[in-house]
């Protein structure tokens, strides 16, 4: 049985950057009927993560935060379809220095921050 969603579809934002060095340049940013992970908890100190991000208002407070690995780690855990080695790792065929997150659609977000990735 199919269950049938009541309301607009989730909203969020695909944001594609590159980076060079130390600076990280949007690239891409356009809007996506998407369901994104809950916010981790924004009262807490820092997350215990290597990759965390925020998006904040215009005053810099945090109204959703992400976490996650690296987005420049190339490699990626996926389905493998045999039952005795269901997940293997691929390299990802993209550019090494572009990596994408996907943010919720919020009212009053300003900007995002990025977080512990070197």
């Amino acid at each position: 049985m199919k269950k049938e969603l009541q309301g607009p579809p989730p909203q969020a934002i695909r944001l594609s950057f590159s980076i060079d060095g130390s600076a990280i340049q949007l690239v891409h940013e356009y809007r996506v009927e998407m369901t994104v992970f809950p916010s981790a908890i924004i009262e807490a100190d820092q997350p215990r993560a290597r990759f965390w991000y925020e998006v904040q208002d215009k005053a810099g407070i945090p109204l959703y935060r992400g976490f996650g690995r690296n987005p420049l780690d190339p490699w990626m855990e996926v389905a493998t379809g045999n039952p005795e080695r269901p997940l293997a790792f691929r390299k990802a065929e993209r550019p090494d220095n572009y990596f994408t997150l996907v943010v919720p659609d919020l009212e009053g977000a300003h900007s995002i921050v990025l977080f512990g990735f070197v």
